[in-house]
């Protein structure tokens, strides 16, 4: 097993900002059964102008992941969180932030891998919010595949239902990657078809977004990435490029 404990300050203009404790253990309970867990504990609050010392879990993170066979494995895990106050930074929002409640979520997968280079998936989820009309879920089955012959690249093919209080959606996706010069030039390709039915409304919204990503090592700790993504719908067209230089030390 392995766990981590830590306190810490934030501060801004030295006054501060945010107080907490962070605890995180990893365990592995039985042969081929793993449990890890994480949790964040609030020790500071000022409201109105008076400081004091608290004790409030804001984060919650379990999950448990099983080992059936060596291909195939099972996952269930548990979130609850709040809204992380900067009484410094947030000052003026702090008693609207006070206000919300907890958002808790569960999550299950299913992962297989038939052959080498083949992985077959299910992931669901289950989230809600104590005031939401209705809560949300979301199931994706996907296939990936880490080289497709004749053109050398991984491919995932996937597809998402969602539901929510305001709409129901359909994702279906197709992303290529694959190493252009081996070690210098990385691309990658995906493609994405979404459809929104909405709930309290007439009409539904079809997008068609597709985006193209080039990374280029320059250096051994430099490199510079291009990203374009472009979103098509029949009444607007968004395009979008982001540029990234990023260094190591």
């Amino acid at each position: 097993m392995k766990t981590t404990f830590a306190v810490v300050e934030q501060k801004n203009n030295g006054a501060t900002d945010r107080r907490f404790a962070y605890l995180q253990h990893y365990n592995a309970l039985a042969k081929n059964l793993y449990f890890f867990g994480t949790a964040e504990m609030e020790l500071y609050q000022k409201i109105n102008g008076e400081q004091k010392s608290t004790f409030n879990i804001t984060n919650l993170y379990f999950m448990l992941r099983y080992r059936a066979m060596r291909n195939l494995s099972f996952s269930a895990s548990y979130s609850a969180r709040t809204n992380l106050i900067y009484y410094e930074t947030y000052k003026d929002f702090v008693d609207r932030l006070l206000e919300d409640e907890a958002l808790q979520g569960f999550r299950f997968s299913v992962n297989y891998r038939p052959v080498r280079k083949l992985s077959i998936g299910v992931r669901g989820g289950y989230r809600s919010r104590k005031d939401d009309p209705k809560p949300t879920k979301n199931v994706r089955a996907y296939v990936s595949y880490s080289n497709v012959p004749g053109i050398n690249a991984s491919a995932t093919l996937s597809a998402t239902l969602l539901e929510t209080a305001f709409l129901k959606g359909q994702i279906y996706s197709l992303r290529l990657s694959k190493d252009l010069v081996p070690g210098k030039l990385f691309g990658s390709f995906s493609y994405r078809y979404v459809k929104y039915d909405y709930t309290y409304m007439l009409g539904n919204a079809l997008q068609n977004v597709g985006d193209l990503n080039l990374t280029w090592r320059i250096m051994k700790k430099l490199s510079l990435s291009v990203a374009y993504e472009g979103q098509f719908e029949s009444s607007f067209s968004y395009n979008r490029i982001y540029i990234n230089l990023l260094t190591r030390f």
